[in-house]
Formats: C-alpha cells, sequence, structure tokens
C-alpha cells in the first residue's frame, strides 16, 4: 500500500477521537442523542482545526445503520463507504472550484431525489465563502426550506464573507485553535504508534509552530521525522523551523538585565551565524518576557507548558513589573522600527543598545537584583548612579523635569507675604533644622521632622500619580519620634473612599527616594484629625492647593480692577468685569505657574 500521511491517515474517526473542541462536540452529541436535528450546520475556523473532519463524522452520525447517534459503529456498510470516501450519498462540493450560479444549479437539480443507500443526503460544501452571490441567491430557498433527506454542512475560513441570509439560515459552531499543550499531546500519541523517538521539548515547539492547526502539526511532525530520520528532537527541530535556541536566548536576557554590552554582542554575532530573520529574535524575547509578567500576576500561568518555564520563573521573580513593561515596550517599539534602520544588523544592536541605555527606576535604597552570573565588585551599569539620585536632585541638574502639576513658589506667591501660611513657614525657617539621618546634604530636613507644613510643600515633588497621589494628597503626617524609620499618617474616613492598604507600599517608596532612605508608612484611618493628636486646623496638599489657587484667582481679579487700562474701557462702554473668565497669568521666564494642576 502506498504511504498516507499523517494528516490523513490519522483523521478522527469518531467524535471521541477528536483533540479539543468539545464546545462543538457537546451540543453535536447532545444533538443526535435526542434526534433534535437541523437541516443546516455552518463550521467555521482557520486552517486544521477540524471543520472537514467533523462534517464526515457528523455524517457517518447521521447514516449508521445501527441508527442515529453521536457513536457511530464504523462497521456497517454506510460508515465505511463514508470512511473509504465512496458514499453516493455524502455529496463532497469544493466551492472555491465551483463559484458559479450554473455550478449550484446543477448540484440543487438532485436534493429532490431521496439517498441511495443511506438515510440522509448529506452536503458538505467547503470554502462555502468562495460561491458568487448568484450562487448564495440560488442557494437561499433550498437552504431555507430542504427535504427532510438532505442535511446541509458548509464549512469556511471566513464567516465575515458568506451573506447575513445564509447565516441565518445556519446552525453556526465556531471551532477554536487549538491549544499548544492538547496539540503537543496528540503528536506525543501519534509519533509514538509511528515509532519516532520524540522527546517533550521537540513535540512543544512542533506545537508552537502549528499555530493552533492540528494538521500543520502533523505535517511539521512529519517533515522534522524525515528531517531527523525518525528522530525527532529539539536543536533539529529548531535548525529546521529557524527557532532561537534556547540557551542562547536566555543568555541574550540575562547579559540585557546585568548591562553586559559585550556580552550581549557576543551573543547577537553567534544568533547572526545560524539566522537571518532578526524579527525571529524579537518575537522570542517579547515571548519570554511576556510570559514572565504573566507568571508574576498569576503565578503558575506563565509557566505552563513553557520551554523555558525556569527562566520564566527566575524573571518572574527578581524582576520589578515596570522593568518587564519597559522592556517589553522597547522591543515591541524596536521591532516597528527595524525597517527604518540602514540595515538589519545595525538596527538590532542599536535596539540591544537602547535595552541597555534605559531601565527602570528602581526603590530607594535597593540595588537592582542581577539575575546572571556578574563576578563581585564588577562595574555596575553607568546609568546606575543617575537611577539612585532622588527626583529633586535630578531636576536640579537638568536631567529630568518636575513631574506634571507640580507646585512652585513663583514671584506672585512670594509677593503674598502676609498670608497666614507665609508667616507660619517664616517661623518654621526660623527654628534649627538637622541634616537627615542619611547624610543627604541635599535634603532640608530629616523623615522625623516632617510635619504639616512641610508635607504639604514637599509633597509636588513626591513622584506619585494617578489615584494613589489623589489619595496621599488627603493625608497629614503624625509625628512619632521615637521610630526612625516609619512615618505615620493621618486620613479622613471621608477622604478614603478608594483606599486600598497596598497604597501605602507606593506612598513608602516616594518617600524613601525623596529622603534617600528607606521608610515604612502606615496610615490611620480616623473620623477626625482631633483623633488623630492634630489640632484640626492643618493643611492637606489638597487644601494648600486649593488655597493657593484661590489666592491667586483673587489677586488676578484685583489686579484687574485696578487695571488702568481696563477702568478706561469699563468707562467708555459702559462696561462690566465677567468674574468667572478672569484667570491668572502663567508664570513668565518659563517657569511653572503656582496654580497649575
Amino acid at each position: 500500500m502506498a504511504h498516507q500521511v499523517l494528516a490523513r491517515k490519522w483523521r478522527p474517526q469518531t467524535f471521541a477521537d477528536m483533540a479539543g473542541q468539545q464546545h462543538v462536540l457537546q451540543a453535536l452529541g447532545n444533538a443526535l442523542d435526542q434526534q433534535r436535528l437541523h437541516h443546516a450546520y455552518l463550521l467555521t475556523g482557520t486552517r486544521g482545526v477540524g471543520k472537514t473532519t467533523i462534517a464526515r463524522i457528523l455524517a457517518r452520525c447521521l447514516n449508521c445503520d445501527k441508527g442515529v447517534s453521536r457513536n457511530p459503529c464504523g462497521e456497517c456498510g454506510s460508515c465505511m463507504e463514508i470512511q473509504q470516501g465512496r458514499s453516493i450519498d455524502l455529496i463532497e462540493v469544493d466551492a472555491a472550484s465551483k463559484t458559479k450560479v450554473e455550478d449550484t444549479r446543477e448540484l440543487l437539480e438532485n436534493v429532490q431525489f431521496a439517498p441511495t443507500a443511506a438515510r440522509y443526503k448529506v452536503y458538505l460544501i467547503d470554502e462555502v465563502h468562495m460561491l458568487s452571490n448568484s450562487s448564495f441567491n440560488a442557494l437561499l430557498k433550498t437552504l431555507e426550506e430542504p427535504p427532510p433527506h438532505v442535511v446541509f454542512v458548509l464549512a469556511t475560513t471566513h464567516p465575515q464573507k458568506i451573506p447575513a441570509t445564509v447565516l441565518s439560515r445556519c446552525l453556526q459552531f465556531h471551532l477554536k485553535n487549538l491549544a499548544e499543550p492538547t496539540i503537543a499531546k496528540r503528536l506525543g500519541e501519534i509519533a509514538n504508534s509511528e515509532g519516532i523517538e520524540s522527546d517533550e521539548a521537540a513535540l512543544l515547539l512542533l506545537a508552537r509552530a502549528a499555530a493552533g492547526s492540528m494538521r500543520d502539526g502533523l505535517t511539521l511532525l512529519e517533515q522534522a521525522s524525515a528531517f531527523g530520520n525518525g528522530k525527532v528532537d529539539a536543536e533539529q527541530i529548531g535548525d529546521m523551523l529557524g527557532f532561537v535556541d534556547a540557551t542562547l536566548l536566555v543568555s541574550l536576557c540575562d547579559a540585557v538585565i546585568s548591562g553586559d554590552a559585550a556580552e550581549v554582542l557576543a551573543l547577537l554575532n553567534r544568533y547572526a551565524e545560524r539566522a537571518t530573520d532578526n524579527n525571529v529574535l524579537l518575537d522570542e524575547m517579547l515571548s519570554l518576557f511576556h510570559r514572565a509578567a504573566v507568571e508574576q500576576a498569576v503565578p503558575g500561568a506563565g509557566v505552563e507548558g513553557q520551554l523555558n518555564a525556569d527562566a520564566i520563573g527566575r524573571y518572574a521573580a527578581e524582576l520589578g513589573p515596570e522593568e518587564l513593561q519597559l522592556y517589553y515596550q522597547i522591543l515591541l517599539h524596536g521591532k516597528r522600527d527595524m525597517a527604518l534602520a540602514p540595515d538589519p544588523r545595525s538596527g538590532l544592536e542599536m535596539l540591544f543598545m537602547r535595552l541597555l541605555a534605559f531601565q527602570a527606576l528602581p526603590a530607594a535604597g535597593t540595588a537592582k537584583q542581577d539575575v546572571s552570573t556578574m563576578a563581585p565588585g564588577e562595574r555596575a551599569p553607568p546609568q546606575a548612579a543617575q537611577l539612585k539620585k532622588k527626583p529633586a536632585q535630578l531636576a536640579t541638574e537638568g536631567i529630568v523635569s518636575p513631574p506634571a502639576g507640580a507646585e512652585f513658589q513663583d514671584s506672585g506667591a512670594a509677593a503674598a507675604a502676609n498670608k497666614p501660611v507665609q508667616a507660619a513657614a517664616a517661623r518654621d525657617a526660623a527654628a534649627p533644622v538637622q541634616a537627615p539621618a542619611s547624610g543627604n546634604a541635599s535634603a532640608a530636613f530629616a523623615p522625623q521632622q516632617l510635619d504639616a507644613l512641610r508635607w504639604g510643600e514637599m509633597f509636588s515633588a513626591l513622584p506619585l500619580s494617578g489615584m494613589v497621589r489623589a489619595i496621599a494628597e488627603n493625608m497629614l503626617p503624625i509625628q512619632k519620634a521615637h521610630q526612625p524609620n516609619k512615618l505615620v499618617f493621618a486620613l479622613q474616613n471621608s477622604d478614603a473612599l478608594l483606599y486600598k492598604p497596598e497604597h501605602c507600599q507606593r506612598i513608602a517608596d516616594a518617600l524613601s527616594m525623596f529622603f534617600d532612605c528607606k521608610l515604612e508608612v502606615n496610615v490611620k484611618l480616623v473620623d477626625s484629625l482631633q483623633e488623630a493628636g492634630l489640632q484640626g486646623d492643618e493643611e492637606t496638599p489638597a487644601l494648600r492647593r486649593a488655597r493657593l489657587l484661590e489666592e491667586k484667582q483673587q489677586d488676578a481679579v484685583a489686579s484687574l480692577r485696578s487695571d488702568a487700562g481696563a477702568l478706561a474701557l469699563i468707562e467708555a462702554f459702559d462696561a462690566s468685569i465677567e468674574l468667572d473668565s478672569v484667570e491668572p497669568l502663567p508664570a513668565s521666564g518659563g517657569e511653572q505657574d503656582s496654580t497649575s494642576a
């Protein structure tokens, strides 16, 4: 007997033999057992997921000599004829080659005649979306009210190309792409039956290359078996399909994370000797960091069925979420820009230089964990020194800009020296201030000297955003001098509707960066400020910002009312000032306005 390809030899003959698609098999099986049959079925899905296979099994279920059920016997004459492709009552039509309306009319001329030998006459129309509009129109009436002995089974990869009038007459089932573990398991069973030596890593690579298609997976298995002379291993499949070697991939990621530029270039040279498609390498790295991020968010979900499970788990444990996101974004944007590079190699090298140049900002007092085998005393990446500086230092040196919405004392605020807050600030400035315990000379006061006034003035420099910033803006510090590394804040219950305990760590990180020392933050929820030991008249940063905005608005209105030009216009045209339309002018000289939000 001539050789038969694996995809045809191992085509399932019953629903029980199918791998995956349980949502379709269960619905069809229940309908068959209960004799609740529809006259037209539409099976949709990508190539190789089982559309034609399910249609043929359905034809056997309908025409089995032992009765209609989900389990055809496979031994009767009708089952054998359908299995061998010689049944007169199973009419298979390739719509891609018979698109004309004449072909459809010729097909429908025999619909009225009863089956020759079987119970039902089954019309299997594959790639039905290729029919012309005239063919669909010719099919409509018969599809809506076919004779009782006729069942239509339509299959397509593009259901969106089928007219809505046809879709509404069919019972539609969408077949999903098969999961990689499902494909790998099935390939392993077939490999054992065929006497093909294989390992789990090789099967996972084949399943990944199949991209959800069982037929593609079987075709690749046969190709790999021929390539390896009856043996399938991961290294051979990598060479055959152009995959990146797993060891090289992990080593390259380790070199990027540790900041070893020399090792990165050496590994890129090794990769260039074996492959020419740089997008494959970038896709592999994107997938690796993606799985690490998933593993970090949901432990166990990122490593399931993955070849590099150890590396994924290690990155998830030792890298921060912001680092994984940064690497992923740089790779994603770099892949998009590769086409603009003078040549592929220079574009790839510059992308990895970008990965080395930009790193996420670590928490204060903690060094970035190294996941490679960096020798003791090895020099840290050049950007590490900058990362250890506080936002205030970086802004002073011109390295970074102040955060949006920061409040600064400008000339307008300084002019209001008779305001209570300026008087309080002057009294506080007159008191001696000790240097912080960390020895950072740029800090104006130590963490334990933090009070309501200082908290309001420094708040704008904290790297907080979103909900955490809104919550912190309504807090006030409580003095706890006997605990040098711990700060306690009071938050009224009326302002704590969105507060969560995990917000404390975000606020602690921001304060640790500001003071350049490791701090712990606790938040005490109270009904009133007096309950927390405060006087009750202290200003939260939110109240301070609102007051400064109101003061600047009042100054702007007073300035306009005293302006000679404005007074002349009012007198000449009998006009009046719409106070709601008055807005303070922005600060001059490029400085940020103190009332900006």
